[in-house]
């Protein structure tokens, strides 16, 4: 019979060129690795780095990656491309051994945002500097909040609710 891993570090990613990967430890709550996801080249051309990814992947027992889906006048090139990133994180989620959910957004932000006031990316970020005081949440030389990164640690924070 096979027994279910004990899960102690839960990530989240916020898919996309722009996206980011956050890891919760549950046992602290707090948000121990980070980062922007990885890309070979930039631009149009830029496609994700499936090896960084791999090795990304392997540092969590659990992963949550919100869903991604067409939207009406997307064009059909930022379509494809879209749903071949998705697919590849998810896929390498899996193959990482790690279990994996990927809900719909309007799924895990009515847990995430419970109680918190505001609409769109100014709400995630608040919510996210809310549960995660000690997160930096203009890594780099950011002057503005980066709302991919406070996505990735809430869809962690999500995960750690129903995964643990």
């Amino acid at each position: 019979m096979k027994t279910e891993k004990t899960i102690s570090l839960v990530g989240g990613v916020d898919p996309g060129k722009a996206g980011w990967w956050a890891i919760l430890d549950v046992a602290t709550m707090e948000i121990v690795s980070n980062g922007p996801l990885p890309y070979i080249g930039s631009g149009r051309g830029a496609t994700l780095d499936h090896k960084a990814v791999e090795a990304v992947m392997k540092k969590a027992d659990a992963w949550v990656i919100e869903r991604q889906q067409a939207f009406p006048k997307q064009g059909l090139s930022s379509t494809f491309t879209t749903g071949e990133g998705y697919g590849a994180l998810v896929a390498l989620a899996e193959v990482s051994g790690a279990r994996v959910s990927t809900p719909r957004p309007r799924f895990w932000t009515k847990e995430a945002f419970k109680g918190v006031a505001g609409s769109g990316k100014a709400r995630n970020v608040l919510a996210a500097a809310r549960m995660f005081p000690n997160l930096n949440l203009k890594p780099g030389r950011r002057t503005k909040p980066c709302d991919g990164l406070a996505d990735a640690a809430l869809l962690a924070l999500y995960g750690k609710r129903i995964f643990c």
